[in-house]
């Protein structure tokens, strides 16, 4: 009597566990990269904001002669559509000072790694803790999350 083997089909134990390893392994390599691609792409849209804030402060001050208070640069910031709250979740703050004309933007509640891909776009290499940057008249406080 003959005996007729079937055909199994499907994969073994140890062809799912390679593949599972390989995963994993791509895994590993892959998430670092696209967790700091992440945080660029967060602190080139906060940098974006400081911009439109520094050019909405320069436009409200070059139509009406002086300098804007918050809630007249909230509103100069809404016909761009930016909103009060930056990438990581922190708020954005506002203060100008009329004596000394430098106006203060406040950006809050970033995060570590947040604070330092920021700090390259602004020029402060290696940071790690709060810091500020001005631009003529226009000062920048970068403050870590709490």
């Amino acid at each position: 009597m003959k005996k007729t083997m079937k055909r199994q089909k499907g994969f073994t134990l140890v062809e799912l566990l390679i593949v599972t390893a390989i995963i994993a392994v791509l895994a590993t390599i892959v998430t670092p990269a696209a967790l700091s691609a992440i945080e660029k792409s967060k602190a080139t849209a906060a940098l974006a904001d400081i911009r439109a804030y520094q050019t909405a402060t320069l436009t409200y001050y070059v139509s009406e002669g002086e300098y804007p208070d918050e809630a007249a640069l909230k509103a100069e910031m809404s016909k761009l559509g930016v909103k009060g709250e930056n990438p990581w979740g922190g708020t954005y703050a506002f203060v100008s000072d009329s004596t000394t004309n430098l106006n203060t933007l406040t950006v809050s509640g970033v995060s570590e790694k947040g604070l330092t891909k920021l700090g390259e776009l602004l020029g402060k290499t290696g940071a790690t803790d709060e810091f500020s940057v001005t631009f003529d008249d226009f000062e920048v406080e970068v403050v870590p999350a709490s």
